[in-house]
């Protein structure tokens, strides 16, 4: 019988029962010696090819992706633009959220109903470690630069596999040592920085424990010591990465004190809808009262804050323990895979959400109409000419915004089937 693995309660001798150097990334000299890779150019430059090339139908899955972008983006809202709905900037942000995560899907696989957990945060957090020290090896490269970080997912799967995913959409499966010379000496070598054409590594382990769940690791959304360009390219990457994930951690480096607005600022742009768990990392540098201090006084800031909060922690990625007598972290993971147990297809999610828009333009529709019915009846009634003229020009104000009403559900209509239609196309063309 096999045993059932529980990330929370093996030790780290049961969570391994493959080779324990499987996932070792210290990369000595003598390692670097003998990747083929580095010491090989002509590996190196095939290496460089693979992930460079682009195919035909890569380029056709890209501008079917991009056409609904375009839909879900651009003409859904002109498509209901001449009148104003309840809620309609959150649910415009719902469907935009799904067509990022249906993006990322159809870029990986291995995603398909499973619910994402975004590890965000500045760079130098020590998300990697923090990731390493959740699952109990290390999984992740740790002493990673900028130059080299690479956004990558870790999913439960039955072997070892890994691949790259390139900004070509190109999907170009790696052995371990490709992998440990991109994240580390590929750049020194080569004077190439992977992370400037590749979006993503997907790393699928039968080691890691959640089958429902998937964790993206991104680098950090700012840097010490940067320049104001390179940061706004830094907070534009993460973004991207983060804006399709389910639920976000967000790693503070506790020795930099309480939570920044610049943070707080970056995770409203994420419009999560689901709750953030804010986690203090490398808190065995400070005292308990510290500690605590800190929490409390973030707490209080992020009560002011639009960001929809699970909790606050204290935590050690060096220790692998949650300080102050907690376990919120532990109790987030269980809560996300039991949930994530209940699979909703992306295209089930879009379509309701277009539901509920076309179900407040009927309740708007009927209610305009009663209104220009019941102005009708005054008319009707009324004796005095002043009273009548008034009237009269407000029942053809009605009447005008009725024709609009009219005219945008019609074009929602017709927005809903061409949406459905390329999610369609998309599914039937290999992408889920």
């Amino acid at each position: 019988m096999t045993k059932k693995m529980d990330l929370f309660s093996l030790d780290d001798s049961d969570l391994f029962a493959a080779d324990d150097d499987l996932f070792d990334f210290s990369l000595e000299k003598e390692y670097e010696a003998e990747n083929l890779y580095l010491a090989d150019s002509a590996k190196g430059l095939n290496l460089i090819s693979n992930l460079l090339g682009v195919t035909d139908e890569t380029k056709s899955k890209l501008r079917n992706i991009r056409r609904l972008d375009t839909l879900i983006d651009n003409k859904l809202l002109q498509s209901i633009n001449k009148i104003q709905l309840k809620n309609e900037v959150h649910l415009y942000q719902e469907l935009v959220k799904l067509s990022d995560k249906l993006f990322e899907q159809n870029k990986v696989a291995l995603l398909k109903k499973k619910k994402t957990i975004g590890i965000g945060g500045q760079f130098s957090a020590g998300k990697s470690k923090f990731i390493n020290s959740v699952i109990g090896e290390a999984i992740l490269p740790e002493d990673q630069v900028p130059t080299t970080s690479i956004a990558t997912y870790i999913v439960k799967g039955d072997n070892l596999f890994i691949e790259a995913l390139t900004k070509n959409n190109q999907s170009v499966q790696l052995d371990l040592d490709a992998v440990k010379a991109l994240s580390h000496a590929f750049y020194s070598t080569y004077n190439l920085g992977f992370s400037h054409f590749i979006n993503n590594l997907v790393i699928s382990t039968p080691v890691f424990p959640y089958e429902s769940i998937a964790i993206l690791d991104t680098p950090g959304y700012s840097k010490v010591d940067t320049t104001k360009k390179q940061a706004i390219t830094d907070n534009e990457k993460a973004l991207m990465q983060l804006k399709s994930v389910d639920y976000l951690i967000w790693l503070i480096d506790v020795e930099n004190g309480v939570i920044k607005q610049a943070d707080i600022d970056f995770i409203e742009l994420l419009n999560m809808k689901n709750p953030v768990l804010i986690v203090f990392n490398k808190c065995d540098k400070k005292t308990e009262s510290d500690v605590e201090n800190i929490i409390n006084t973030t707490k209080e800031y992020l009560k002011k804050s639009n960001i929809p909060l699970y909790e606050v922690v204290a935590y050690s990625a060096q220790d692998e323990k949650e300080y102050l007598n907690r376990n919120y972290l532990k109790t987030y993971f269980k809560e996300i895979n039991r949930k994530s147990n209940t699979f909703v297809p992306l295209e089930e999610e879009i379509q309701k959400i277009i539901n509920q828009l076309e179900h407040q333009i009927d309740e708007y529709f009927n209610a305009e109409q009663k209104r220009r019915n019941d102005v009708g009846n005054f008319i009707f009634k009324s004796d005095d000419i002043s009273e009548i003229q008034t009237l009269t020009k407000v029942y053809a104000m009605l009447q005008q915004e009725i024709k609009e009403i009219s005219n945008c559900r019609k074009n929602l209509a017709k927005t809903k089937e061409q949406i459905l239609n390329q999610f369609n196309a998309l599914v039937s063309g290999g992408f889920q």
